[in-house]
């Protein structure tokens, strides 16, 4: 069986409870929904790391399954990914400022912000105080130590 995937995208939560945490996202073409909110262009299978991927195992019981492809002569293989290290959303504190980069509406964007609530519960969640547009979710926060 294969899967038809518009883009896959390795990046960090932007919101919720798992703010902060690494990701990779994985949009199928089409989608039946049509939220209002949405903005996000599921047509074709152009978007980086998009095509037509075979599943090679999965598991019922987890609900996951995992799918693969074979790339041939594919010049971005070449590529190596940035040696980030991950941070805790703990040690950031009120005032800290943060970089947010993000594809709202298919635009590339990116804001600056302030942390105005660093929760001190065990959510690892945080507030931030900036300028963006919906559809920012799921974007890349980069935190400047002091």
């Amino acid at each position: 069986m294969s899967y038809r995937v518009k883009e896959i995208v390795y990046t960090l939560q932007g919101e919720g409870a798992n703010s902060g945490k690494a990701v990779v996202l994985c949009r199928f073409e089409g989608c039946n929904l049509n939220c209002s909110f949405c903005d996000t262009d599921f047509d074709g299978i152009d978007g980086p790391g998009g095509g037509e991927f075979e599943v090679i195992a999965k598991d019922r019981k987890k609900d996951l399954a995992i799918l693969g492809r074979q790339y041939v002569g594919d010049p971005y293989q070449l590529i190596k990914p940035l040696k980030i290290p991950m941070g805790n959303p703990k040690d950031l504190e009120w005032g800290s400022f943060v970089y947010i980069i993000g594809y709202p509406m298919g635009h590339k964007m990116v804001t600056k912000g302030i942390i105005s609530n660093p929760r001190d519960d065990e959510s690892n969640s945080f507030l931030i105080d900036a300028l963006f547009h919906r559809g920012f979710s799921g974007g890349i926060i980069l935190a400047i130590p002091r």
